[in-house]
């Protein structure tokens, strides 16, 4: 029994704390909006004030902008589609 609990006490002892990079996921969603079009929703979380992560959504090369990107700095910024 004391072993165990020498064993115990030394692993403890041992033992560092564990240390993993922050888990902040980007998010992509794709809407059919007709027979051949789409809407594209991209968004990447901030590294904080004035900061962006460095992730880009790159579709294939056939694709064609229809119209401007929009982009949102603040997370309580509504789309148009959203109603607002």
């Amino acid at each position: 029994m004391k072993r165990l609990v020498l064993l115990f006490i030394l692993a403890a002892a041992l033992a560092r704390a564990a240390s993993a990079h922050e888990l902040r996921p980007a998010y992509l969603e794709l809407r059919q909006t007709g027979p051949e079009t789409y809407d594209v929703l991209f968004k990447v979380p901030s590294g904080g004030e004035n900061l962006r992560l460095g992730l880009y959504a790159q579709l294939p090369a056939d694709c064609v902008r229809s119209g401007r990107p929009r982009e949102a700095r603040s997370s309580t910024t509504r789309s148009p589609s959203d109603g607002a």
